[in-house]
């Protein structure tokens, strides 16, 4: 492997960088596994499919279905310039997300469309999807802080 042997070759010859080449690139990939088995945890899809979750660029869409009342939930994510950025836009989400207001706007269509009958399924609902993405945040927390 070029990357081994580059590594061989720098410890060689005494030099001390903290990012060789393929170093990072290693790095990035060992992420981006790891972001894959916590998304694997909670049952969440991404799209574009080939992005690297490692050093993710562009739009990112999140996909996973809730337990409770099997809503499709997708969360949006425009613009992400790495994984950093990844999380905090995740977070922002996140805070933005009130589940009395999705309440509000959904409980006129309950019964229809699929939407619960009962009200207390459907806060249960949105409350599954605050703390699934909750959880979600908190283990993408541990791994940057893993990482660095």
């Amino acid at each position: 492997m070029l990357t081994a042997t580059f590594r061989e070759m720098n410890h060689a010859s005494g030099l001390k960088r903290s990012h060789a080449i393929g170093e990072e690139e290693e790095l990035k990939e060992d992420l981006c596994e790891k972001m894959l088995d916590i998304l694997e945890k909670y049952n969440i899809s991404y799209y574009p499919e080939d992005a690297d979750l490692g050093d993710p660029y562009g739009d990112i869409m999140l996909e996973f279905w809730t337990d409770t009342a099997n809503q499709d939930v997708v969360i949006e994510l425009s613009d992400v310039n790495g994984f950093e950025d990844f999380f905090e836009k995740l977070s922002r989400w996140l805070d933005n997300y009130d589940v009395t207001e999705e309440f509000d706007i959904y409980w006129p269509l309950h019964g229809t469309r699929g939407v619960p009958d009962s009200p207390y399924t459907l806060l249960e609902d949105f409350e599954e999807v605050q703390e699934t993405v909750g959880n979600l945040i908190d283990d993408m927390e541990k791994l940057k802080n893993s990482s660095c």
